[in-house]
């Protein structure tokens, strides 16, 4: 199945063009998110949707999470940090997200058992990564703000809210990656690209929509 997804993607990328969009950033904040209440300063939790994607095999595909793991002391593992990724089938479980005390959060395992399987699910704060040319939603690190926007086309303003960042971007570029310790059917790795990078090799891009907005 993954094999016959990637030779679809291969086929079609080439002839289905990203929408030219303008990005307007919303006042940083859970307000600018959806489902916000006032009462308890946070959003009702969501997922986000891979949308207008010039690859069709993950087009309306939502949002799951991976991790990386490292070895301590005396050989225990531990999770040295965690990021969303996209799936590559969509009956996959989702990874949901909130805003709260006006950050982006993820409800993800934070760390590994002695043998090894994740624990300790909880609401982590999402930052986009501060290394040029990375762009991945990350948890358990230090980064830069995930922001929420608009897009327009001229003047007409696009139905729903976006994810994006740095230099006011909201392009995502996604990576298939092969089956691994963490992901036994593989994933599709998303980063945020900044305005001067390139497209990477059999990367293709999309935009990341917050489901309901």
């Amino acid at each position: 199945m993954v094999s016959k997804l990637l030779t679809i993607s291969a086929l079609v990328a080439t002839i289905l063009a990203l929408p030219d969009v303008t990005p307007k950033q919303l006042p940083s904040g859970c307000a600018s998110y959806p489902n916000y209440d006032a009462d308890t300063g946070e959003t009702g939790s969501f997922v986000v949707k891979v949308v207008d994607s010039e690859n069709p095999a993950i087009e309306g595909f939502s949002d799951t999470s991976d991790y990386s793991i490292g070895i301590g002391a005396q050989g225990r593992p531990y999770m040295r940090w965690g990021y969303l990724t996209i799936p590559v089938r969509n009956d996959i479980a989702k990874t949901s997200l909130k805003c709260s005390d006006a950050v982006l959060h993820a409800y993800v395992n934070t760390e590994l058992t002695a043998a090894g399987a994740p624990t300790n699910t909880q609401w982590a704060p999402l930052v986009l990564s501060p290394y040029a040319n990375d762009g991945v939603l990350l948890y358990k690190v230090e980064g830069e703000e995930v922001g929420v926007y608009e897009h327009y086309v001229g003047e007409e303003k696009q139905p729903g809210l976006f994810l994006g960042g740095y230099d006011n971007s909201t392009t995502w570029g996604f990576t298939y990656i092969a089956p691994d310790a963490t992901s036994t059917d593989g994933n599709y790795q998303m980063r945020l690209i900044r305005g001067t990078e390139e497209v990477g090799t059999n990367e293709t891009r999309g935009f990341v929509k917050i489901l309901g907005s």
